[in-house]
């Protein structure tokens, strides 16, 4: 069975929560927006929208992927409780 995700609005199931993406204040990246965000395995959309309006998401683990072409994925196991899941986002890039 396949997880409901959703970014739209901002109402939410009873008993999901929301995740909120960072930027790692480390990582300074001029066109991370376009990185394209994935929570398992289902594509959700661009770093920049998820970050901008978070992602309802029901409870239970779950696996998180931000990837953007020329830097390593960004990859994570977590799990949803609570009404909001902060996770800061750093990509690093790829040696040329």
């Amino acid at each position: 069975m396949q997880a409901a995700y959703t970014t739209e609005g901002t109402t939410k199931k009873r008993g999901s929560a929301r995740i909120k993406m960072l930027l790692s204040a480390a990582e300074v990246l001029r066109d991370l927006g376009a990185a394209a965000v994935t929570i398992d395995d289902q594509y959700i959309g661009t770093f920049a929208y998820v970050a901008a309006h978070g992602v309802a998401m029901p409870p239970g683990k779950h696996r998180v992927t931000v990837e953007k072409p020329g830097y390593f994925p960004w990859d994570r196991l977590v799990e949803a409780r609570g009404p909001l899941v902060r996770l800061d986002v750093a990509l690093v890039r790829v040696p040329e």
